[in-house]
């Protein structure tokens, strides 16, 4: 981040481009008018950022009420606690823990949460990258009608 310098006073960058503290992932607890959009790693993008975007505009709007800066401090200190022992280039890692995360944005933004699909076709396509590195990209996925359909059945 060069518009930052080391020394900025409101987040820590770590090599790797971790940024810490941040709530949420996103806002730095001592100054919510600056937002890291789109750093977890290991995800679904678009839908995610969406998420994020969507919640930062309820939260500059007034639409939702951040916590006091201490309690933002806490969270973002319980994800510094859980990703401590990976190296600082993996410390926005999210994964198959971004479905959770994205939950909890559209919980706190009173929207419905991300289809059911999205979740099983991420996991389907990580199969395939573990199973065929190579060429995953190659390897066709039933179709969202497909996915929901499966959904459905099993409902």
């Amino acid at each position: 981040f060069p518009f930052l310098s080391p020394d900025n006073g409101i987040v820590h960058l770590e090599s790797g481009d971790g940024v810490k503290p941040l709530y949420h992932h996103l806002l730095p607890p001592d100054a919510p008018s600056l937002a890291f959009v789109g750093l977890p790693a290991k995800i679904v993008p678009f839908p995610l950022m969406e998420m994020q975007a969507r919640y930062l505009a309820m939260v500059w709007a007034g639409q939702i009420a951040l916590p006091p800066e201490e309690e933002m401090a806490r969270d973002a200190a319980v994800w510094e606690k859980q990703q401590e022992a990976l190296p600082d280039k993996y410390f926005h890692l999210m994964g198959g823990g971004q479905f959770g995360y994205n939950d909890d944005l559209a919980r706190l933004c009173s929207v419905a949460p991300l289809p059911a699909w999205r979740k099983r076709m991420y996991a389907d396509c990580s199969r395939n990258k573990r199973a065929f590195p190579d060429t995953y990209r190659d390897v066709p996925l039933p179709s969202v009608q497909d996915y929901m359909a499966a959904i459905d059945a099993e409902s």
